[in-house]
């Protein structure tokens, strides 16, 4: 429970050896849970709302509850159409390729962000993983981050305890961007003593910023920087459909001179797989 990121929970287990801490210790931990306490404050906010010490809203002569959950925008739920769809969908065995629905899934959103290929997977945290580790295959390999990126503050420092490659932030800007200069300075010489610099990673839209989309004339110039450096570029797109709308742009537009790109389909779309299920989009050059 404590590991997690206190504005979102997920499906969990709390195991324990402990005879001191038994199950009456465990509710009473679960009641002090941050997320626990702010769910009893929106209950009981919505039970205020709908009896009368709230605003009750009135439709055609009964009560109806018109809270709004904006804890977070991954709270949404499926809807009928989404639901009739599951349960009618081709399913397989993925390993041998027999899955067609995550098979066309894939291939949707590879070409929608101009990719050769894409995979999913179930959380997004598990796709940013996948792309650092792939880019910085190496071990004692150095990504470049900014300090305020949710791959680097959310994420449990996966590229180091799993991949073995290093993290090196630069202040990250109001808008969300990382200046060109910072960036160049963070890149290693070629120094027996340092890790090498393999990756640049970008947040689009940036979580801690406010859901600033980034400007595209930037994300081209960190593109051209990292060819001129022989270093990969991922994108972590948690909320890239954001940036799309913002931007009157389609994916392969906010895709493009760009390595690898992690979306997510349960930011607001109601999609109900996992945490937060991404695809990984790879280009040719890539694969």
């Amino acid at each position: 429970v404590h590991s997690t990121p206190w504005r979102r929970t997920d499906c969990c287990c709390v195991l324990t050896n402990s005879p001191a801490l038994g199950f009456s210790g465990m509710r009473r931990a679960l009641r002090l849970h941050p997320v626990t306490l702010g769910r009893a404050r929106a209950a009981r906010t919505q039970r205020q709302y709908s009896t009368g010490r709230g605003a009750a809203v009135t439709d055609a002569g009964r009560t109806v509850d018109r809270m709004i959950d904006l804890r977070s925008d991954t709270v949404t739920k499926p809807c009928a159409g989404m639901r009739a769809a599951m349960a009618s969908a081709e399913v397989g065995d993925d390993v041998f390729g027999d899955d067609m629905t995550v098979k066309q899934l894939e291939s949707a959103v590879a070409e929608r962000f101009g990719k050769r290929a894409a995979v999913f997977t179930p959380t997004g945290t598990m796709a940013n993983l996948i792309a650092v580790m792939a880019h910085t295959w190496e071990r004692g390999s150095e990504y470049i981050l900014g300090d305020k990126a949710h791959i680097f503050l959310y994420e449990q420092g996966g590229g180091s305890q799993l991949g073995g490659a290093h993290p090196r932030t630069v202040p990250t800007c109001a808008d969300g961007t990382l200046p060109l200069d910072l960036l160049a300075a963070a890149v290693r010489d070629d120094d027996q003593h340092y890790p090498i610099t393999k990756l640049i990673c970008l947040e689009n839209t940036h979580n801690k910023c406010g859901g600033l989309a980034l400007p595209r004339s930037y994300v081209r110039s960190v593109s051209d920087f990292k060819n001129s450096r022989g270093l990969a570029l991922h994108v972590d797109g948690a909320r890239v459909w954001n940036a799309m709308v913002a931007q009157k742009a389609d994916g392969s537009e906010l895709g493009e001179g760009v390595d690898s790109i992690a979306v997510c389909l349960s930011k607001g779309l109601g999609a109900p797989a996992g945490t937060h299920p991404d695809q990984l989009p790879f280009p040719v050059a890539f694969v």
